[in-house]
Formats: structure tokens, sequence, C-alpha cells
């Protein structure tokens, strides 16, 4: 998924407008609206940190690093009950997935 479409999918889950973000994000509206009118596959890392900061989601999620966890599009990828969780343990369960990905990627570049 592009970056828009992430963004798309996070602001229509958190039920967010592009002021929303805009404010949480410490963003000009015009900036945001971009993002999504203009369909940008990619944006700065200071754009990506400050929405990821304001909407409290991991980077890994923004960039779609957590996408076969966190696809609104798809929820049968989603664990049992993650839907149901808040924004605080969301971010909880992405950065213990992240973890465990990466003991894993070691444990297997071991053998």
């Amino acid at each position: 998924m592009y970056f828009y479409e992430i963004l798309q999918s996070i602001m229509d889950e958190k039920e967010l407008s592009v002021a929303d973000v805009a404010r949480l994000s410490e963003l000009t509206d015009s900036t945001v609206r971009s993002i999504i009118t203009r369909k940008n596959k990619t944006v700065s890392l200071e754009v990506a940190f400050k929405i990821s900061k304001g909407l409290d989601i991991s980077l890994q999620h923004l960039n779609g690093e957590l996408s076969d966890l966190n696809d609104q599009a798809n929820p049968k990828n989603e664990p049992k009950g993650y839907t149901l969780l808040n924004a605080e343990f969301k971010k909880i369960v992405d950065n213990l997935v992240t973890q465990l990905l990466e003991m894993q990627e070691k444990g297997s570049n071991k053998a």
C-alpha cells in the first residue's frame, strides 16, 4: 500500500478528518490534504514522524510494514479482538509483534 492509502485507512479507522490529522500531527491542513488528494506514494521522514507521533501509531504501521496485521480492508488477517483494542493497546501489540519478528529473524539467521 502507498502512504496515502495507509493514512486514509488510519483516518477512516479512527474517524479523523484532514483537519484532525493536521492538528494532532502539528502539520498544516494543506500538507495533509495534499498527501491524500495527490495520492502521495511516499512522504518525507519528518512528515512521517509527525504523523506517527500525532496519531500515536508506529512508523512500521504507517509504512505498511505491519499491514498484514493492521489492514482494515482485510480484517481476517488481524489477531482476534485486535479491532476492539484502543490505540494505546494496539501500539503495545504492534511493538510486541515487531519485537517477535526481529527475534525470529535473528534466530533464522543463526541457523
